[in-house]
C-alpha cells in the first residue's frame, strides 16, 4: 500500500516558542502581528523600538493587549515537530553529501520526490524538495 506525503510527515502545529507571543510573525517583513497590532505602535517609534517590543521577551517595559503566550503543551508539540524536521533534514543532508556532487538532485528521503541541491564553496548545503511542504533549507 502506498502512503501519501501527508501520512509520512508530521502535521505542522502552530509555532509555539516559550515566552513568545503566539501572534508574533516577525517585524522584518510585517508591520503588524497576526492579531493586527502594529509593532511600532506597541513599542513606540523611537530609535531602538525593536529592543523593547514585548513579543519575544519574558519581561518588557511595554505591554500589548493582544499578547497571547502558548501553553506548555503547545510549546512541547512545536519542539517535537521541529526536532523531527531537523532529523529529516540531517538524513537528507547525509544523502546529499554521499553523492560527492556539488549540485543536482536525489530522491528525497522524506517523501520520495526530487530533492534539488547545491553545495556552496564553503560546504553549506542548499536544498529544496519538489513536493510542497516537504524539505527546504539553506545553511
Amino acid at each position: 500500500m502506498e502512503t501519501s506525503k501527508a501520512e509520512e510527515s508530521p502535521q505542522r502545529p502552530p509555532r509555539a516558542v516559550a515566552g513568545w507571543c503566539k501572534n508574533y510573525n516577525g517585524f522584518a517583513n510585517n508591520e503588524t502581528c497576526k492579531a493586527g497590532m502594529n509593532y511600532k505602535t506597541v513599542a513606540g517609534s523611537e530609535t531602538g523600538w525593536i529592543n523593547i517590543l514585548p513579543c519575544t521577551k519574558p519581561v518588557s517595559c511595554v505591554s500589548c493587549p493582544k499578547m497571547e503566550k502558548p501553553t506548555e503543551a503547545e510549546v512541547a508539540a512545536w519542539e517535537e515537530y521541529t526536532k523531527g524536521r531537523f532529523q529529516m533534514i540531517m538524513t537528507a543532508r547525509r544523502a546529499i553529501i554521499q553523492t560527492g556532487l556539488k549540485g543536482g538532485s536525489i530522491e528525497c528521503p522524506s517523501c520520495k520526490g526530487a530533492l534539488y541541491f547545491s553545495i556552496a564553496s564553503n560546504g553549506h548545503v542548499h536544498a529544496k524538495c519538489s513536493a510542497e511542504d516537504c524539505l527546504s533549507w539553506m545553511e
